[in-house]
């Protein structure tokens, strides 16, 4: 057929007006951005075929006036998408042609082709049979989700046979919920993808300044256990609040590191909770009523985070993630409470993050967790609690934050992006049939008869900041906000001339890498991948630009100009490579590698390819010294500042910061090297360590948190210029009533 015979064309679930230029799902109306608009018309007139980049510039900017077309055209196609409900990473609207351009693979048809012939029939079984039968619902993975119907609202435009009502939304959930989520809930933006039941009604549990996280219902549901950061923007602690009552109890007082995962005893009189610190990771106890804390075991720290499941309901024992081998990745382990016996019930691949986020099933009989290879790459596995029986549920290779088990035991309810919107889904644990779920507003907690559900939602974003200094290590002149939009913007670097800056962001939907003006002013986007593109660095002679990127389940570390062509991938394998920088004299590229089981620090020669590693006892983000004979480095695991000569060698700690989590917080000038504390007493603080003193100073204390687990702080060569990045959030918990 030809698209342009028609006014009202149908694409896929959706009927697009020509002539209004709009699209509508059943009687939902989506008015269509001018350029987005003449973009899918340009698509509708080529169903299945290839629309380059070049046609799309020369239709809407034929004189050539808009120098970024680039960057305007993918924000045209994330405008679609986000219309279609669609996503770049699992297209079933809009495909993109790598480095060519776009193709519409949606079905394509007239809406009065199917109408026609049920005004053609004249047999009423026929026509009923017929009428049914072209009911369109949308596919269960098709990015719809149910809303109200408006029918006050064009409701004469559309076909009877149309009633798919789809809610179109952005949810910037992302490569920044993947830090939000792993970086301790310090930023993170929630939504509610739709209705709970109509019986259900929802109200809020706190209304605390900051950021809550982690609710947990007592046994008897009178209570609620949960996270708080009101003392310390980048210290949370544990508190535990009467339903109903707006006073928190406060169980403990955290100064250095990390505290996650409540968890309440079967009787209700402890909660148990994981810390996280320098020295590692381990289980407390601690009386529901407040009182001393009790250590249980120890377990593994990872990236500055540790993860447990509930308190069995008899009492007897904890459901960890936790290693079962040195340096290996994170498995199910459960713990007996009573004999402190350990049972590892999964074996991950050697160089996985491993298993992560178990959670018991209502009748205690299997646990279900998220398997990661690497960041932003997971799916949904159940696991006997006695052993064995391993069963792999999806294969999204999407980032799923965070699941729980349906109240009836039969489903297992997750968050995901499968469809390009972030919602819960429920995927059978019989069948491993997924659909959308139509109960639970979100993933949290669910009460034992699964009537009530608490959960977190909150909104957050992160900036980029610059400080200017007198001198180095020097008294502050200036701080000013140069990069601030939706979401996240982050891992800003400065160029070598002062003149750019290269930083990570999500405004498009996907973590892509950007370019600005030292000033945040005319952002041009570098990178295309809509996937998770980060820690950018630039060259000495700022022609290059060097990136971590996950075109698959590993990361690679890639190269491309400073005016975003020529990418390229340079380094391989099957294990996770990453957190590049480049020696002084721009010949070599150091970077990250698990290759060998654990984090160590290696060294490419891109002219000869050799690979040699630089560091044997952990190693993370690191830089070379200006002189070339030194690189200092950090470490996911433990804490500091460490160096070692660059051809190999000693390796020796100079600094207690940063601390765990925060390992690309620190950047190395001429004369020193800045570093973030996160557990200083007065809150967050950039401080300047002397190369020849050998003395730290503070410089600046931070207003807000620094955001972990990414690199956010640079500084200019000669010390007088910061670039970091503060997040600014915050979250309630809620619980939804009467779901069943």
């Amino acid at each position: 057929m030809d698209a342009a015979d028609s006014d009202r064309v149908q694409v896929g679930a959706f009927e697009l007006d020509r002539d209004a230029g709009e699209l509508y799902a059943g009687h939902q109306r989506i008015r269509l951005q001018e350029q987005p608009f003449q973009i899918l018309l340009m698509l509708l007139e080529r169903p299945k075929g290839l629309i380059t980049r070049e046609e799309i510039q020369k239709k809407l900017w034929p004189d050539d006036r808009v120098v970024e077309f680039e960057h305007s055209i993918h924000t045209a196609i994330n405008k679609l998408r986000i219309a279609f409900g669609d996503s770049a990473q699992n297209p079933r609207y809009i495909e993109t042609v790598a480095r060519r351009g776009y193709r519409l693979i949606a079905t394509v048809e007239r809406p009065d082709t199917v109408e026609g012939l049920l005004e053609n029939s004249t047999d009423p079984e026929e026509l009923s049979h017929k009428k049914t039968s072209a009911v369109t619902t949308p596919p269960e993975d098709s990015g719809s989700v149910r809303v109200q119907q408006n029918m006050g609202e064009r409701a004469g435009r559309l076909r009877p046979w149309f009633v798919a009502i789809i809610l179109v939304c952005t949810v910037a959930l992302c490569s920044w919920l993947v830090r939000s989520v792993a970086a301790h809930g310090l930023l993170a933006t929630f939504r509610i993808g739709h209705s709970p039941p109509a019986t259900a009604h929802t109200i809020p549990l706190t209304s605390l300044p900051g950021l809550v996280r982690d609710p947990a219902f007592s046994p008897d549901e009178k209570q609620i256990a949960f996270l708080w950061n009101g003392e310390n923007p980048t210290k949370s602690d544990l508190y535990v609040q009467t339903i109903g009552s707006d006073k928190p109890l406060r169980l403990t007082h955290t100064s250095s590191g990390l505290v996650r995962s409540p968890t309440w005893s079967p009787d209700g009189r402890e909660i148990a909770f994981a810390r996280c610190d320098d020295h590692g990771g381990a289980i407390f106890v601690v009386p529901a009523k407040g009182g001393n804390e009790r250590k249980l075991t120890e377990v593994a720290c990872i990236t500055g985070d540790v993860q447990f499941s509930n308190w069995s309901s008899d009492g007897k024992f904890l459901v960890l993630a936790d290693r079962c081998f040195p340096n290996g990745p994170r498995a199910i382990v459960v713990f007996s409470v009573q004999t402190g016996d350990r049972r590892c019930l999964t074996t991950p691949p050697s160089g996985d993050i491993g298993d992560l986020a178990p959670a018991l099933s209502p009748d205690q009989g299997s646990i279900a967790f998220i398997r990661m290879p690497t960041h932003q790459v997971c799916d949904i596995y159940t696991v006997s609690v006695t052993g064995g029986n391993l069963r792999r549920l999806t294969s999204e290779n999407k980032f799923i934050p965070k699941i729980m088990w349906a109240a009836d035991g039969r489903s297992i309810i997750f968050k995901s992006t499968r469809s390009g919107l972030g919602r819960p889904w429920r995927v059978s644990v019989d069948t491993g049939a997924i659909e959308a779920d139509n109960i639970y507003p979100e993933v949290g907690a669910l009460s034992r008869d699964g009537g009530r559900l608490a959960y977190t939602q909150g909104s957050g974003s992160a900036s980029i900041w610059r400080a200017d200094l007198l001198r180095a290590g020097g008294p502050v002149v200036s701080q000013t906000r140069v990069i601030a939009t939706s979401g996240t913007n982050d891992a800003a670097q400065l160029s070598p001339d002062g003149r750019h800056i290269v930083f990570e962001s999500v405004r498009t939907g996907s973590r892509e890498i950007w370019r600005s003006n030292a000033d945040g002013n005319d952002p041009k986007q570098l990178t295309f991948f809509g996937g998770h593109a980060g820690t950018p660095r630039w060259s000495p002679d700022g022609k290059r630009i060097a990136f971590d990127y996950r075109p698959d389940t590993h990361a690679q570390v890639f190269v491309i100009d400073s005016e975003g062509r020529n990418v390229h991938a340079i380094t391989s394998g099957d294990y996770q490579n990453g957190v590049a920088s480049w020696s002084r004299d721009g010949a070599s590229l150091y970077f990250m590698s698990n290759r060998t089981g654990d984090w160590q620090v290696w060294k490419r020669v891109l002219a000869a390819g050799r690979e040699t590693q630089i560091t044997y006892h952990g190693g993370m983000a690191a830089f070379e010294s200006f002189d070339g004979k030194t690189v200092y480095y950090s470490k996911l695991e433990g804490a500091g500042i460490w160096r070692v000569p660059s051809t190999g060698g000693e390796e020796r700690r100079i600094t207690e910061a940063p601390h765990i989590g925060y390992w690309g917080h620190f950047a190395v000038v001429e004369t020193g090297i800045y570093l973030v504390d996160a557990d200083a007493a007065n809150g967050p603080t950039i401080l300047y360590y002397g190369f020849k003193t050998g003395q730290i100073m503070p410089v600046l204390v931070l207003k807000e948190d620094p955001f972990p687990l990414t690199a956010n702080l640079a500084a200019s060569p000669d010390g007088r210029t910061l670039l970091y990045a503060q997040a600014e959030s915050k979250s309630v918990i809620l619980m939804a009533e009467n779901l069943q």
